[in-house]
């Protein structure tokens, strides 16, 4: 009988698919920032991105790595500590946070018996750094109607910026990965 924190036989291989990893990282993106932008600190306590983005994050993750890591739930308390990595270099720019992802990542998959997760570290970094040059890109909302701008500001940047450039670099580095021998 195959225990809970087994992984599938079958399903050992299955990875999610491009279209799939990359269309859940930019929704939670940008559900992520819509949530925040709307409602600021009026209802939600501050810097509470510093815990909903890592463990939303993990938890997202965590559901879609579900057929290739064991125990794929833990990635809801290493994202966080991925969090507190990217502070140790003062946070002075958002490649740190993937930097810090990447790094955490690289454990937890090398822990699973994975191989050249140096990889991860490297796409978390580039992620995010491809995420703010193509928001850098973005034209400027200052000449919006008010009604665009509402819609349009608090997705700007979390979906083209960190949810599709994060997306498309982790997916490349979870794919080069060396599977374990099973």
């Amino acid at each position: 009988m195959m225990q809970s924190s087994e992984i599938n036989p079958l399903n050992e291989l299955k990875f999610p698919t491009f279209g799939r990893w990359v269309l859940f990282h930019g929704l939670f993106f940008s559900a992520l920032g819509l949530v925040d932008w709307h409602f600021d600190e009026t209802f939600l306590p501050k810097n509470h991105g510093l815990l909903t983005l890592p463990m939303g994050l993990g938890l997202l993750q965590g559901y879609l790595l579900r057929n290739c890591l064991k125990k794929s739930y833990l990635l809801m308390v290493v994202n966080p500590l991925g969090i507190a990595v990217s502070f140790v270099g003062m946070w002075i720019f958002p490649a740190l946070i993937g930097f810090g992802f990447g790094l955490v990542h690289a454990i937890f998959w090398w822990l699973q018996g994975y191989r050249r997760t140096f990889i991860l570290i490297l796409g978390g970094f580039a992620g995010w750094i491809l995420g703010a040059e193509v928001w850098s890109f973005l034209p400027g909302q200052e000449n919006l109607p008010k009604i665009v701008k509402i819609i349009t500001e608090p997705l700007a940047q979390p979906v083209m910026g960190a949810g599709l450039g994060y997306a498309i670099c982790t997916y490349l580095a979870i794919r080069m990965l060396k599977r374990p021998a099973r």
